[in-house]
């Protein structure tokens, strides 16, 4: 049975082709009268872009072994963070207040995929 960081690797990887192809195929027409679609489209490129990236690093590091699971963790939180913001903000509507709100997950989320790759230098 495959440890958790393979499932999780596995899941953020098929979910992030999901949403990468929803966003380069789907996005734009469901956006089509918002007047910032460019930039929610580029934001939600950006966060499949990081979603894979980083699920193909979990998957690296399940494979490799060793006693620590902190940048997996790191890493899926940050994901849940900073992907899920970019997301939900591309799907929101521009001019409401509950963009401020979910915004600020973003930075919070990109603090924790730093913090994994140094814990990756750090642990075993």
């Amino acid at each position: 049975m495959p440890g958790w960081e393979r499932t999780a690797a596995a899941l953020m990887g098929s979910s992030g082709v999901a949403l990468a192809a929803f966003g380069s195929h789907g996005l734009r027409p469901r956006l089509a009268d918002d007047p910032e679609v460019d930039k929610k489209v580029q934001n939600f490129q950006l966060a499949a872009h990081y979603q894979l990236m980083h699920a193909v690093a979990l998957l690296a590091v399940s494979e490799l072994g060793g006693e620590s699971s902190l940048p997996g963790y790191l890493w899926v939180a940050g994901v849940a963070g900073f992907s899920g913001t970019l997301y939900t903000l591309s799907l929101l509507p521009s001019g409401i207040a509950l963009r401020k709100r979910v915004a600020v997950f973003a930075p919070l989320g990109g603090l924790c995929l730093i913090a994994g790759w140094v814990a990756v230098a750090f642990v075993d």
